[in-house]
């Protein structure tokens, strides 16, 4: 995700579980999108985000084929998106995101879930992939949604 993903988003929260994912993602600006791909003028910045995803689902798929010696897609349905509107709703998906390990009986605590980027923020982790003062910010910013 890492590779992939922070040249166009940055990632706010993310839970991975054995058979599907949930990632909390905020798409960055076209202005610094376009200082990461020159090369990219004249393509829509919405298709250089596609393409990101997608380059990030391929190698994944690759990487996993590759280890278990298997061939073919590996995920079944398309991803989806949402739109976060409101500070409310921003509040509703980290935890939503951050519970899926409860609510599929994986782990009975939440916060001991080492796939999670709740974790990382309850140890007070600042990871490769989730900047805790990022988060901070997002949820002071969105206060006003």
């Amino acid at each position: 995700m890492e590779s992939k993903l922070s040249s166009v988003v940055n990632i706010y929260a993310y839970c991975l579980l054995q058979n599907h994912f949930h990632i909390l993602v905020k798409i960055k600006s076209e202005k610094e999108i376009r200082l990461i791909f020159p090369h990219k003028d004249t393509i829509e910045v919405s298709k250089i985000i596609s393409q990101q995803f997608s380059n990030m689902f391929n190698s994944y798929t690759q990487a996993i084929n590759k280890h278990y010696g298997r061939t073919g897609k590996l995920f079944e349905l398309p991803f989806r998106r949402k739109l976060i509107g409101s500070h409310e709703q921003l509040t509703n998906t980290i935890l939503y995101i951050h519970n899926n390990p409860v609510k599929h009986g994986i782990n009975m605590n939440a916060e001991n879930y080492r796939y999670s980027s709740l974790f990382s923020i309850k140890n007070g982790i600042n990871g490769p992939l989730v900047s805790l003062d990022a988060i901070k910010a997002l949820l002071e910013s969105s206060k006003g949604c």
